[in-house]
């Protein structure tokens, strides 16, 4: 049996079935047909509630990672909903940029007690670089690729 995919209704995601090989439920509960092998499955893994239930094939997956909650069913394959991997990768870097700012804050305390100058100022710019660093994605209002989105997602290493 393939995979099983199927459209939430509560908040329009995608889930995945993958079933257990027929052998191995069928040493739980005996010998069953491949209709009631699929009959199991669909009865035990899929919800009432459950909209768009259908089989899929690997390939009609998305093959970039990471953008998994912005999965939405395309009818024929899963596509990537762009607004949403647009926020989704918008909220990692908001997360590691105030990491980091944090990380900046206390730096910059203990250079203006005890630092130069210059010490001061270049963390202020480091500082000021990292507020700025969302604002390309920010202004991204229509994307029209996921790779348009990725490159402009800077990875912050360098701080």
């Amino acid at each position: 049996m393939k995979k099983i995919i199927f459209t939430r209704p509560e908040d329009g995601g995608v889930s995945i079935v993958c079933p257990a090989p027929k052998s191995s439920i069928e040493q739980m509960v005996g010998s069953l047909t491949d209709e009631q092998y699929e009959a199991l499955v669909m009865e035990r893994s899929i919800p009432e509630n459950a909209i768009n239930v259908r089989e899929i094939e690997d390939t009609d997956f998305p093959t970039v990672d990471g953008f998994r909650d912005a999965w939405e069913d395309g009818g024929d394959k899963i596509n990537i909903n762009l607004i949403k991997a647009k926020d989704i990768n918008l909220g990692r870097l908001r997360q590691k940029r105030d990491s980091l700012l944090d990380t900046y804050d206390k730096l910059l305390a203990r250079a203006m007690e005890i630092g130069t100058e210059q010490e001061v100022d270049n963390l202020k710019t480091k500082k000021q670089q990292l507020r700025d660093a969302t604002e390309p994605l920010k202004a991204l209002t229509n994307p029209t690729s996921i790779d348009e989105i990725i490159q402009l997602t800077p990875s912050l290493d360098e701080y």
